[in-house]
């Protein structure tokens, strides 16, 4: 699947992020400018099921009741839908929602009534891991007993209804599942729905994946997450591109934006914040977690071809960069193959040394830290890339960068060979 660039251009209007490095849009950007990054060690209520070491990019200091509290005085009808669909929110629901909101305020979906044709795409699949495993161990102790509402609020499904009862989003409506690959693939679809005029706009969410112990427990066996055995401290464990890379940091958060045709957002006045200008997601044909150097290069040729762009107009990469040492070999190889002799001019770093992988969400995420790079013109550093694990390609560095770009790739790429890169350009 590909967006095309020959259609009708599509602006992002709307951002809205809730991480470990900011809870918003303006502390997510200023963290990323001065190298504030959110690994830490986890305190015993912070992602609870994450086995040892306990190390993660946790959020820390957010509030749902505030949240609520802006809404009330900033938009009341929104609050008054919150608060009468939402009944005991997991924390899972509370980040996500506080990012969709965040990205429909700014792009000023929040100022109408209900919406006929603004679409939502939810990234992610299994989203509510904990609550199933919670409501199984309930099961096996009471059957009867366990709450009536699990009969639909165990689909991915739930969070589309609560997301469009309250934002007001009568469009289409679906989940996008690709492993760590969902996000970017959830922005293919929100595009497609946009530029074929299936929507006037598109509400893009990277949902937060709360997972529960038993997937953690299946992560650490297959070797994907960084071992008890690493001997560094918990902020030097996230390690993208380095030799030292032992495996990823899992990280919580959620990310959105607002995607709509620029002649709608110009007729509406609407910010632009830049252009997605083209996508693709590619499979490698395997049901293996292994990753591949040929898939990844086929996703972002796929990519440029798409945004009828050429390597050497691309000046940026935010990597997938995952911290594991396969991961990042096989990206590094597929970069070199496609870019050729413009492999030592681009500029790459990796968005999960700041905010760990928060996997689902990852993609939406990371699109947000390319696009305000990209409108600041800055490159935010990796600072435990200390001995990178080749040394042909253009990394950042310990210290933030200057750059000034107009094209740049952001990469995810999922298990099952799932391979997804997007474009987004400067907007003039």
């Amino acid at each position: 699947m590909t967006v095309q660039g020959s259609k009708p251009p599509v602006v992002i209007t709307g951002m809205g992020v809730v991480s470990s490095i900011g809870l918003d849009i303006g502390s997510f950007e200023a963290a990323l400018r001065a190298g504030q990054r959110g690994v830490h060690a986890l305190q015993p209520e912070e992602m609870p099921a994450v086995p040892a070491p306990r190390v993660g990019g946790a959020v820390r200091d957010f509030s749902w009741s505030q949240v609520l509290l802006g809404l009330k005085e900033s938009h009341p009808l929104v609050h008054h839908r919150a608060v009468t669909n939402l009944r005991a929110p997991t924390r899972a629901q509370e980040l996500t929602l506080a990012a969709a909101i965040q990205a429909s305020a700014g792009a000023g979906l929040l100022d109408t009534e209900p919406q006929d044709n603004v679409a939502l795409v939810i990234a992610g699949s299994n989203l509510a891991q904990s609550y199933t495993v919670a409501t199984a161990r309930k099961y096996d102790r009471e059957p009867a007993y366990i709450h009536a509402r699990y009969g639909y609020q165990f689909l991915d499904t739930h969070l589309i209804g609560l997301l469009s009862s309250i934002i007001g989003l009568r469009g289409a409506g679906l989940t996008v599942g690709g492993a760590a690959a969902s996000g970017n693939a959830a922005l293919v679809v929100g595009h497609n729905l946009v530029s074929s005029g299936m929507a006037e706009a598109c509400l893009v969410v990277g949902a937060v994946s709360d997972l529960s112990e038993v997937e953690w427990q299946g992560l650490r066996l297959i070797g994907a997450t960084v071992p008890e055995t690493v001997p560094l401290p918990p902020e030097r464990m996230c390690r993208p591109f380095d030799s030292a890379a032992a495996g990823f940091v899992p990280g919580e958060g959620s990310g959105a934006v607002v995607i709509e045709t620029t002649q709608r957002a110009l007729a509406r006045g609407a910010k632009i914040h830049a252009t997605l200008v083209g996508g693709s997601i590619r499979m490698d044909g395997t049901p293996l977690p292994a990753p591949s150097a040929d898939g990844e290069k086929r996703a972002m040729e796929a990519a440029l071809c798409a945004a009828e762009l050429t390597p050497a107009s691309i000046g940026y990469i935010n990597a997938h960069g995952t911290s594991t040492p396969q991961g990042d070999v096989a990206e590094c190889q597929a970069i070199r193959d496609l870019f050729g002799g413009h492999h030592q001019a681009v500029w790459i770093n990796s968005t999960k040394e700041y905010t760990g992988h928060t996997f689902t969400a990852a993609g939406v995420i990371e699109l947000i830290a390319t696009v305000v790079q990209l409108a600041g013109g800055f490159l935010h550093s990796n600072p435990n890339l200390e001995d990178p694990v080749v040394d042909d390609l253009r990394f950042v560095g310990p210290s933030t960068a200057s750059g000034e770009f107009r094209y740049a790739l952001s990469n995810s790429f999922g298990f099952a060979g799932i391979c997804s890169s997007v474009v987004v350009g400067r907007y003039e």
